[in-house]
């Protein structure tokens, strides 16, 4: 009987592969801390309660400025104080806003006084007095100078001492009717002739 075994196959030989080159991935870059910038939002809280004290007006608009910068930086992560930022910008507001209605407050009040002056120094009103011809006497309660000129409102004293008139203003020119400081003046005399008043005297 022949031998029909067939003969053992070929283990097949590995091919050799190129050598692969080794590739290295680079860690990712360690960002550096960031130190927070909290200037802005100190100085927006500093301006902002400074302005009540002094520099009213400017002070709140450097607060407003200051806290707006910081609360963006805030924002950004450029800063860790955004609540103390947003405090000095809305301090800012609310002085700037009173800076203004005390501005226009002042403005009005400069404007009703320097009206009044002009009206109590106006030789007009020495025709005004509403006194009947005579000598008086007056104890000044608000004395008015303005270029020279003076002005006096106080209760009119007739020669017996009677109050004939209350609130009665005489207006005045020079030293003789004024003095060197009408506002030290605390006693006026004059005269009222054909309805018009003239200052005789002060003192």
């Amino acid at each position: 009987m022949s031998d029909l075994t067939p003969p053992p196959a070929e283990e097949p030989q590995p091919v050799p592969t190129p050598e692969q080159p080794v590739v290295y991935t680079p860690a990712p870059a360690v960002a550096a801390p960031v130190t927070p910038s909290n200037g802005m939002g100190i100085a927006s809280l500093i301006f902002g309660i400074v302005q009540f004290f002094c520099i009213p007006f400017i002070g709140g608009i450097l607060a407003i400025v200051f806290g707006r910068i910081g609360i963006n930086k805030a924002k950004r992560g450029e800063a860790t104080n955004g609540g103390v930022a947003k405090a000095g910008f809305w301090l800012g507001i609310v002085g700037l806003v009173l800076s203004v209605i005390g501005g226009i407050i002042a403005i009005i009040v400069i404007i009703v006084a320097v009206n009044l002056v002009n009206t109590n120094t106006d030789p007009q009103i020495n025709h005004e007095t509403g006194l009947a011809n005579g000598q008086y006497q007056m104890n000044t309660d608000a004395n008015f100078s303005l270029n020279g000129r003076c002005g006096f409102t106080g209760d009119a004293y007739d020669a017996s001492g009677t109050v004939v008139k209350e609130g009665v203003t005489v207006s005045g020119e020079g030293v003789q009717q004024c003095s060197t400081d009408p506002t030290d003046v605390s006693q006026v005399r004059f005269d009222v002739v054909n309805g018009v008043a003239e200052i005789l005297a002060v003192q």
